[in-house]
């Protein structure tokens, strides 16, 4: 392990001869520090993260004394060998190295933090480690949810759920019911679990306090609806709502069980017609979601999370991927008893964008008929009606059965049914029928896999009304794909202006759409609330691709203009509401509005 020599430090970028930054020492010494906030924690339960997370940074000399919010637009950029090596052993990548691209966007975020660690928000020991991803999910917000409260009834010690809104609805009613199970079933088997909410809902409160912990007759109320503590005794619940005055959302939407499992998805817990996607993850990243769990948290937690001794890397046998996970494929790699092929090894090859993206090659062995495997119908998990699963298989089973035509019912009709949920009623969609291959597959089981690289980049919540929050590790990570990726980039996001960059970054190399649920062939602005895909995409795998590809239509009918970022549709008429990448002289009014429409829990968030 080599130190890089103190002589060459480089301060955030502002380096005088203006040369790409380099990872200085104080930086890479911070990466190998013993110590995160979460151990410090375990070690001392009586302190509080935001005591933990200052011990850290102060006392292990991680914070530079010449710290400055000044800003910054320095590009982020690897210059030589020397510095990829340098951002490699920062990381703790277990027994995959990273690849070269995924190593220039993890230095670029890391040389965010030599300013200011705490625009990590996670101790810079474990910015960078693997995990395993057992499940993709891209569906509705009732088809994530239902996970969730699959995860919650069998959770064993604690529970922390995280997310940017919460409303009473059909989704949140998923939590509460699956609250009121686990609640049950520990005191069947004599022991209690700890469990953490934090979300945002703006009050006058958090002028003084920004992370206030909620009393129970406030969130019993109508707005949130959980629990009283008499309806779950065997759950210690602790609420905070956290909020940075003015503009300083915290935008996280994540769920930590057990210290072994997590999920990242891009859902609130909210009632919408939005097609989502969540992302479950294991092994020693849950590690990373749990300290930024911590330091999200800032107070002193109580009671304490049961979980603090129990670091997830020392439970890597505990996984998903046990005896009994390969019960969910079938020979041919598809979902036990359907036509989809869902493992990337037996995929047929095909183009992931445009019309030709149904289009199979018709000399590969897998495009054969087969005969499929018989699977039970079974009946849909929900609010009225519960049908909590005992694992992960059975879980994804139910939900293709669910999915899947039934007699007398075409492929579209059968997804219209499931994406009319909540909201929508009777909506029909006018999308042509596809074949059974590429059938909706609102859960992705994924194919047995080596723990991979991950990198854990955030974005603090900022409150002041400027722009000099820019230099965070979400926005160079993001950056440092647009500018370093070598063949394409395919981005999927409800709102055109988060493509921030300027357009000669992105224009000719990437694939921007409108997007597009797979039973809708016109696109349709969020406003309207119909059929709005959320999942905001950069750079996934085959598997989400592919999934993508199946689960909504961006690919096929959402392009937009290249040049103005608006989608049009055969007579060149665009889609009502759409602005474009000019949203002309008064575009903060309608960014005024919508900042509006979401403190109400009526815009996308």
């Amino acid at each position: 392990m080599t130190i890089p020599d103190e002589s060459q430090d480089n301060v955030g970028g502002k380096n005088p001869t203006n040369s790409a930054p380099e990872i200085t020492s104080r930086l890479y010494k911070g990466c190998h520090c013993e110590n995160s906030v979460s151990s410090l924690l375990a070690d001392d339960p009586s302190l509080a993260p935001k005591d933990a997370w200052h011990k850290l940074i102060y006392d292990h000399e991680l914070m530079n004394s010449r710290h400055s919010d000044e800003l910054n637009t320095q590009p982020y950029s690897v210059g030589d060998d020397e510095g990829l090596r340098q951002a490699r052993e920062c990381g703790n990548w277990g027994s995959n190295e990273p690849s070269g691209l995924f190593t220039r966007l993890y230095h670029d975020a890391l040389c965010t933090l030599e300013d200011n660690p705490e625009r990590g928000v996670v101790s810079p020991r474990l910015m960078g480690s693997s995990g395993i991803v057992p499940l993709t999910i891209i569906s509705v917000v009732p088809d994530i949810v239902r996970h969730m409260s699959n995860l919650i009834v069998r959770a064993q010690k604690e529970v922390f759920l995280a997310t940017n809104f919460w409303q009473n609805g059909t989704a949140s009613r998923y939590i509460t019911d699956a609250m009121r199970e686990l609640s049950r079933r520990a005191q069947a088997r004599g022991t209690r679990v700890v469990m953490k909410i934090i979300y945002d809902r703006g009050n006058p409160r958090q002028v003084f306090d920004p992370h206030y912990v909620v009393s129970e007759s406030e969130y019993t109320g109508d707005a949130v609806n959980l629990p009283p503590k008499n309806d779950i005794p065997n759950i210690d619940l602790e609420v905070m709502n956290y909020h940075q005055p003015v503009l300083g959302t915290f935008h996280a939407k994540y769920m930590i069980v057990d210290r072994k499992i997590a999920i990242v998805q891009s859902n609130n817990i909210q009632d919408n017609d939005n097609l989502e996607m969540m992302v479950q993850v294991e092994g020693p990243i849950v590690d990373s979601l749990y300290d930024m769990a911590m330091i999200s948290w800032h107070k002193k937690l109580d009671p304490p999370l049961p979980c603090l001794h129990s670091p997830a890397t020392n439970t890597r046998a505990e996984t998903s991927f046990d005896a009994n996970y390969s019960n969910v494929f079938s020979s041919s790699g598809s979902i036990k008893g359907h036509s989809v092929v869902v493992d990337p090894s037996k995929m047929p090859p095909r183009k992931s964008y445009g019309a030709e993206a149904r289009q199979t090659s018709s000399h590969n062995p897998e495009s054969e008929p087969r005969t499929l495997e018989q699977i039970e119908s079974l009946p849909e998990h929900t609010t009225e009606d519960p049908h909590y699963d005992a694992s992960l298989v059975d879980e994804v089973l139910r939900v293709q059965s669910v999915t899947s035509a039934k007699p007398g019912e075409s492929a579209m009709q059968a997804v219209s049914r499931h994406l009319n949920h909540t909201l929508n009623a009777g909506y029909l969609g006018d999308a042509p029928e596809c074949e059974p291959e590429d059938e909706m597959t609102p859960y992705i089981p994924h194919a047995v896999h080596e723990p991979f690289p991950i990198a854990m980049v955030n974005r603090f919540p900022y409150g002041q009304p400027n722009h000099r929050s820019i230099t965070t590790p979400q926005n160079a990570a993001w950056l440092s794909a647009l500018r370093n990726a070598q063949r394409n980039v395919f981005i999927s996001d409800t709102d055109s202006q988060c493509l921030t960059p300027d357009p000669s970054y992105w224009r000719n190399a990437s694939h921007a759409g409108r997007p597009q649920r797979q039973d809708r062939v016109p696109a349709i602005h969020n406003t309207i609330r119909r059929r709005a895909p959320a999942p905001p995409l950069a750079l996934v795998c085959r598997t989400w691709i592919d999934a993508l590809r199946r689960n909504q239509n961006t690919g096929i009918y959402g392009a937009v203009d290249r040049e103005d970022g608006i989608w049009r549709d055969e007579q060149g008429k665009g889609v009502e509401g759409a602005t474009g990448v000019d949203a002309g002289h008064f575009s903060w009014v309608t960014g005024l509005v919508g900042a509006v429409r979401r403190l109400q829990g009526t815009g996308g968030f």
